[in-house]
C-alpha cells in the first residue's frame, strides 16, 4: 500500500507482528497441549488398560457388570431419582426465572441472586443440614412440629418429616439442581424480544395464554440447556444419595461405582462400564436437545433499548414474592441454621439444651486439640489451599488458551483444545475419578493419596466452567483494541498482558469465585482420590458422618461455608469494583 508515492509502514509492522506472536503462541500451545493430555490421557489410558492390557476380556467384564448384585434395582433407583429431580428442578427454575424476569413480583437484584445462593453451600453440607432438620426422632423441624401438635392434644412420637425416603432424596436433589436450570432460562428471558409477547397481548390473549404459547416455546432452547446441565450434575452427585439413601438402602449408580472402587481389589472394569452408561445417557440428552432444536423455531434476541414485557400479577404479586423468599429460606437458611446449632452442642440430641451451647467444637477444630479436630482442620486447610491454587491456575490457563484459540482458530491444536476442554462437561465426575485412579495412582506416576492428584483432577472437572466463563469475558473485549495494539507493533504477549487481561479482570474474578466454590466443595472426585493422610472437606465430612462425629462435622461445615461465602463475596466485590474502574 502506498500513499503519495511512499510505502506505508504498516506493511513492515504487520511483517514484524507475524514474527512476534511466536513467544505467546509457544506458551499457549504448550499449555493447550498439556491440558489436552491431562484430560484425554487418563480416560484413554484407563480404557486401554482395562479392556485391552489386562487378562479379563471385554466379555468377562460385561458379564461381571450384568451379574452385579441388584444392578437392575440400582439403575431403576437412579432413573427415578434423577429423572424426578430434573423435572422438578426444571419446573422450579423456570418459574423462578419467569417471576424474576417477566413479572412485577421481581425485586431487582435480590430475586435474581436468591436462586443462585445454593451454589455457596456445597450439596453435602445441605444434605447433612436437612438430615439434622428432618431426622425422624431428633430432627429440629420435627421437634417443632411435634411441639405444636402437642398443643392440640396430638401425641406424635416420631416424624412426621423424614429425609430417608424417595421424597426426601428427590427433594434435596432438586434444591441443588435449580440454579443450573435458572441461569440459562433467566438469561434467555432477559434477552427475549418483547415484541412477540406484546403482539400476543395486543391481540387480546391473556397473560397465561401468552406465557404458554409464546414465551415458553421461544425459550425452549434455554429450558433444554438447563435440564441437560441439571442431568449432567445429577449423574455426578454422590454426597446426597450417600447420606440420605444409606438408611432406606436406596442406592444409585454413583454410590455403587464408588463402592466398586473402594473394595480390594478395585473393580475398575465394572465401575468403568457402569460409568459409560452415564456417558451414553448424557450423549443421548445432547442428541435429543439438538434434534428438538433442529425441528423448531425460536425467538431471537431483540435490539438494544428493548425493555422486557412485565406481567402484572395483581393479587398474586406478594404470594409470588413470598414463594421466592421461601425458596431462599428452605434451600440455604434452614439447613445452615441446623448445622450451626449442632456445632455448638457436645452431641446431637432430640432435646435442645440451650444452656449447653458453647464454642468448644470450634476451639477443637481451629486449634487441632483432638484427633477429630486435627483431621477437620487439615481438611479445611487442604481444601482451601487446593481451591485457591486450582482456581487461580484454571483461570490463568484458560485465559491464555482462550486467547490462543480465538486468534488462531485455523490451527488444528486450537480446535482440539477447544473440544478437549469441553469434554469433561459431558463426562460424569465419577468416570473422571476412575480414570485418574487407573492412570495416575499407580506406577509410573504413583500419585495415589497425594494432593497433586486431587489438584489435577479438580483442574479437569472444572475446566469446562472455567473456559466458558473466560471465553465470555474475552469476547467482551473489543477486537479493535487488540488490532490497534498489533498495528502499533506490539507483540501478542504484550497485547494480552496490557490490553486483554486487564479488561477481562472483572469477568475473571467472578469466574475465579465460581471455580473456587466448585473445587472446594467437591465430593465425588474427593471421596475417590483423597486419603486419611491428605483429607479434604468433602472426604472428611463423609468420614465424620460414617463414624458419628456429628458435632465436629457441623463445625467444619459451618467454618467452611462461612469462609467460602467470604471468599466468593470478596471476589465478586473485586469484580464489581474493577468493572466500575474500567468504566
Amino acid at each position: 500500500m502506498t500513499i503519495r508515492g511512499e510505502k506505508w509502514p504498516l506493511t513492515a509492522s504487520r511483517a514484524s507482528v507475524s514474527r512476534r506472536p511466536r513467544g505467546f503462541m509457544i506458551l499457549a500451545s504448550t499449555l493447550a497441549a498439556l491440558i489436552t493430555v491431562l484430560i484425554l490421557y487418563p480416560l484413554g489410558a484407563t480404557w486401554v488398560s482395562v479392556f485391552f492390557l489386562r487378562g479379563d476380556s471385554v466379555t468377562t467384564i460385561l458379564t461381571a457388570t450384568i451379574r452385579e448384585p441388584d444392578i437392575g434395582k440400582v439403575l431403576w433407583n437412579t432413573a427415578v431419582i434423577i429423572g424426578g429431580s430434573v423435572l422438578i428442578a426444571t419446573a422450579i427454575g423456570a418459574t423462578l426465572a419467569w417471576l424474576s424476569e417477566r413479572s412485577d413480583a421481581s425485586m431487582g437484584w435480590v430475586t435474581r441472586a436468591l436462586p443462585l445462593v445454593p451454589f455457596l453451600v456445597p450439596p453435602i453440607v445441605g444434605a447433612v443440614g436437612w438430615t439434622i432438620l428432618t431426622a425422624p426422632k431428633s430432627g429440629y423441624l420435627n421437634l417443632i412440629v411435634r411441639g405444636i401438635a402437642s398443643w392440640f392434644g396430638l401425641d406424635i412420637s416420631t416424624g412426621p418429616l423424614n429425609p430417608y425416603n424417595w421424597v426426601g432424596i428427590i427433594f434435596v436433589y432438586s434444591l441443588y439442581l435449580v440454579p443450573l436450570v435458572y441461569l440459562p432460562i433467566a438469561a434467555s428471558l432477559r434477552n427475549l424480544d418483547p415484541s412477540l409477547e406484546e403482539a400476543s397481548t395486543s391481540s387480546g390473549a391473556s397473560p397465561w395464554w401468552t406465557l404458554r404459547y409464546v414465551t415458553l416455546p421461544a425459550i425452549k432452547p434455554a429450558i433444554g440447556a438447563g435440564a441437560l446441565l441439571a442431568l449432567i450434575y445429577a449423574l455426578s452427585q454422590y454426597s446426597i444419595p450417600a447420606i440420605l439413601g444409606n438408611v432406606p438402602r436406596i442406592e444409585v449408580l454413583t454410590v455403587r461405582i464408588v463402592r466398586l472402587m473402594s473394595v480390594f481389589p478395585a473393580q475398575i472394569g465394572v465401575a468403568l462400564t457402569l460409568g459409560m452408561l452415564m456417558i451414553v445417557v448424557i450423549i443421548t440428552g445432547l442428541w435429543l436437545q439438538r434434534r428438538i432444536l433442529s425441528r423448531s423455531r425460536f425467538a431471537t434476541i431483540g435490539g438494544r433499548g428493548m425493555r422486557s414485557t412485565v406481567v402484572a400479577l395483581g393479587r398474586w404479586k406478594w404470594p409470588s414474592r413470598i414463594v421466592m423468599l421461601s425458596y431462599f429460606l428452605i434451600t440455604t437458611i434452614l439447613p445452615f441454621i441446623a448445622i450451626v446449632l449442632l456445632s455448638m452442642q457436645p452431641f446431637w440430641s432430640s432435646v435442645i439444651h440451650w444452656t449447653s451451647f458453647n464454642l468448644n467444637n470450634y476451639t477443637d477444630v481451629l486449634g487441632g486439640l483432638s484427633a477429630l479436630g486435627r483431621g477437620a482442620r487439615d481438611a479445611l486447610l487442604n481444601s482451601l489451599s487446593l481451591a485457591s491454587i486450582g482456581a487461580t491456575g484454571s483461570i490463568v490457563i484458560s485465559a491464555i488458551i482462550v486467547a490462543f484459540t480465538h486468534r488462531h482458530w485455523s490451527n488444528p491444536l486450537a480446535r482440539l483444545t477447544e473440544a478437549s476442554t469441553k469434554l469433561p462437561g459431558a463426562v460424569s465426575h465419577v468416570v473422571i475419578g476412575i480414570a485418574f485412579i487407573g492412570a495416575l495412582a499407580g506406577p509410573p506416576f504413583r500419585l495415589s493419596g497425594t494432593l497433586a492428584i486431587l489438584l489435577l483432577a479438580y483442574l479437569v472437572v472444572t475446566m469446562p466452567q472455567a473456559s466458558f466463563i473466560v471465553s465470555t469475558a474475552y469476547s467482551q473485549v473489543g477486537k479493535e483494541l487488540s488490532e490497534a495494539s498489533f498495528t502499533s507493533g506490539a507483540s501478542e504477549t504484550r497485547t494480552f498482558a496490557k490490553i486483554s487481561l486487564p479488561l477481562m479482570i472483572p469477568g475473571l474474578a467472578a469466574g475465579w469465585a465460581t471455580v473456587f466454590v466448585l473445587m472446594a466443595g467437591d465430593v465425588t472426585v474427593s471421596v475417590m482420590l483423597a486419603s486419611p493422610g491428605r483429607p479434604v472437606v468433602g472426604y472428611e465430612i463423609l468420614d465424620l458422618w460414617t463414624f458419628g462425629g456429628l458435632p465436629t462435622l457441623a463445625t467444619i461445615a459451618t467454618v467452611f461455608t462461612l469462609l467460602s461465602c467470604a471468599v466468593v463475596l470478596g471476589a465478586l466485590a473485586l469484580s464489581r469494583k474493577m468493572a466500575l474502574v474500567r468504566r
